[in-house]
């Protein structure tokens, strides 16, 4: 089980959810929805396909797209 801070993303990719954590990436047997309603207040639906936690964003720029704090 990965602790909820360091989960940065939870996003579909090819059919299935992919969490972007603190540690590396891992695949989740959970629907997006379901792990929407299980992260919590801090995580964002920013899409039909992803969920960021916004403890995690550093800065946001306009036409860009979504980076992850690496330190």
């Amino acid at each position: 089980m990965v602790p909820v801070a360091d989960v940065y993303i939870a996003h579909m990719d090819g059919g299935h959810v992919q969490l972007i954590t603190a540690k590396g990436e891992l695949r989740s047997n959970n629907r997006l929805y379901e792990l929407e309603s299980t992260l919590g207040e801090g995580f964002v639906r920013i899409s039909k396909s992803a969920i960021v936690n916004i403890d995690a964003i550093d800065r946001i720029e306009p036409g860009t797209t979504a980076r992850r704090r690496t330190a």
